[in-house]
């Protein structure tokens, strides 16, 4: 190979080298553009996750209250028929009860905390990337480069933050429902008694008579 080809050969490398270089930050930053509208639309499935996470805490927010007036009324109802010791157990259930609709609302508040920051955060994002799609293209926005993808950046932890929470919520409320359906299971008998009571309630109001229930005490183990 003579010198003058050697030669052409580096000029040849180094100038595809220089082209590569003018090239490569072009690249990285429509990459970088590609994955904050890939993960805008991430946020945005989180945010209607985070949504439904709160409607399905609201809905079991309004059940627990539901319950709460039920055993509120059945605690009533044995005390009119004179059985204490079924009123101290309804009252029991009724604070438990209770104290499970209190962590329910905190739950469901910070889900509507989380989804209402995500939504505000996501418009920020959808206008800081508006704002570099208008200057993408030109070579000057390269600069500005690092500092874009800080900013980025940091409004990306944010939000992955608020999809932390929004799943810590979601895993409360699994542990919420296991915990209520364990303590449904657990007062069967408690259940029944009360169905006794009801039953024989509508009875005595059918037939207008009174009736002590000192029968009705059923051990609750």
């Amino acid at each position: 190979m003579g010198i003058f080809e050697r030669v052409g050969k580096v000029i040849s490398s180094n100038i595809h080298h220089l082209l590569h270089q003018m090239e490569d930050p072009k690249k990285l930053f429509n990459l970088t553009l590609e994955e904050m509208r890939e993960a805008l639309l991430q946020r945005r499935q989180d945010v209607i996750k985070a949504i439904a996470t709160e409607k399905q805490l609201r809905k079991k927010e309004e059940e627990l209250a539901a319950e709460i007036a039920r055993w509120e009324k059945r605690a009533e109802l044995a005390l009119e028929q004179e059985n204490e010791f079924l009123a101290a157990e309804a009252i029991k259930h009724k604070k438990r009860i209770s104290d499970t609709y209190r962590a329910t609302q905190t739950l469901a508040l910070q889900a509507q905390e989380a989804a209402q920051g995500l939504q505000h955060q996501i418009q920020l994002m959808e206008q800081h990337l508006r704002g570099v799609e208008l200057r993408h293209g030109t070579l000057t926005v390269q600069a500005g480069k690092g500092r874009e993808g800080e900013g980025a950046l940091g409004e990306f932890e944010r939000m992955e933050e608020c999809i932390e929470e929004q799943e810590a919520e979601a895993h409360a409320l699994h542990e919420l429902n296991r915990a209520f359906e364990e303590e449904a299971m657990g007062t069967t008998q408690l259940e029944e008694a009360f169905r006794y009571l009801e039953q024989k309630q509508q009875g005595l109001e059918k037939t207008g008579g009174k009736e002590k229930t000192e029968g009705t005490r059923i051990r609750i183990e």
